[in-house]
Parts: structure tokens; C-alpha cells; sequence
């Protein structure tokens, strides 16, 4: 490590000088702070900032962690079997928890008692749920193409029944009711 004798030489002497006005704490400011200069390594304060920037990074990990570790706790939920052996409603919260991708439920507050959420749907998806809804209510058919079918299927606004039948869910009725969202976005 090389040192600037000179720039040290001056300012040891002007730290010398007013020696008597420092405290203890701008005392030991102030020879980091020559050291620094001397050897152009950081002085100690910037080392203080940097350790007080870690500890900040390290307490949003730790926060996302948390966030992690309740989201796998939803799975793990989702996956448990109703009072009454069966899915319990099970089969929408297990779709909609691993649909969400893990940053997005890191930063999702939990939604109030009696609240639930339900995916959202493109603008395309929605006016096919529509027109399924529509068409199934007048003759238990449907004039949708498969590939829509299966998007609605698995977004779980449609229950499939047997060989090509499908019902509307209560989340699909959700969904219905909800606004798409924009551009297309699946």
C-alpha cells in the first residue's frame, strides 16, 4: 500500500495543532479520515455506511425470507384435504397459489378474512369467459376454441366435468365480475 507522506505529514500536523478542540469520537474521525487520504483506502465512516447498508440489505432478505417461507406455507396449505375428505375447495387455491410467481407474493399483503383472490384475466380471456357463460346458460354448450378452454381451465374460471363439458366456478364468476387486465397479458 503506498502512502502520501506529504499529505499526511500536513495533516497530522494540523490535527496536532488543534488537538485540544477535538473530541474523542472527531478525534478518531479525523485520523481515519487522514489515513484514508494517506493511502487512499476508505476511511472509517465510509466503512460505517457500508456496514450500516449491509445490515439494511440484510433485513430485507431476511423480510423476503418471511415472505417466502408464508408462501410456501399457502402451498402447503392448499395441498392439505377438506374436513370432509374431500379437495375441500382445495383444487382453485393450489392452482392460484403456484400460479403466482414468488416475487409477486413476496410483496402481496394477505388478504383480509372473507376476501378472495382470484387471478386476473386479459381482455381476450375475459370476453371468452363471457361468451362461455352466456352460451352455457342457454344450452350447456359452448362455441369456444380448446386452446381458450384449457387457459380458462387452468386460470380455474372453469371446471371440466367429463368429455368436453365444462361449468363456470365461483372464481370464474369472480373473474367475470373483476375488470381484465390490459394489453393482453396472460
Amino acid at each position: 500500500m503506498n502512502i502520501d507522506h506529504d499529505y499526511a505529514r500536513k495533516k497530522l500536523e494540523q490535527l496536532l495543532r488543534d488537538l485540544p478542540a477535538y473530541t474523542g469520537d472527531e478525534l478518531w474521525r479525523q485520523m481515519s479520515r487522514i489515513a484514508g487520504g494517506a493511502t487512499g483506502a476508505d476511511h472509517a465512516e465510509e466503512l460505517a455506511r457500508d456496514l450500516e447498508a449491509e445490515r439494511h440489505h440484510r433485513q430485507a432478505v431476511a423480510r423476503s425470507e418471511h415472505a417466502l417461507a408464508a408462501h410456501v406455507e399457502q402451498i402447503r396449505e392448499a395441498f392439505m384435504p377438506g374436513a370432509d375428505g374431500t379437495d375441500g375447495g382445495r383444487l382453485l387455491a393450489i392452482g392460484y397459489v403456484l400460479n403466482q410467481s414468488p416475487t409477486t407474493s413476496l410483496t402481496r399483503r394477505q388478504a383480509p378474512a372473507g376476501w378472495h383472490l382470484v387471478p386476473g384475466l386479459d381482455e381476450c380471456e375475459h370476453q371468452a369467459l363471457a361468451r362461455f357463460d352466456e352460451t352455457t346458460r342457454d344450452d350447456g354448450t359452448y362455441d369456444i376454441d380448446k386452446a381458450m378452454i384449457w387457459r380458462l381451465a387452468r386460470k380455474g374460471s372453469i371446471h371440466h366435468l367429463s368429455a368436453g363439458r365444462y361449468e363456470l366456478t365461483e372464481a370464474g364468476r369472480a373473474m367475470l365480475a373483476a375488470a381484465p387486465k390490459p394489453g393482453g397479458i396472460e
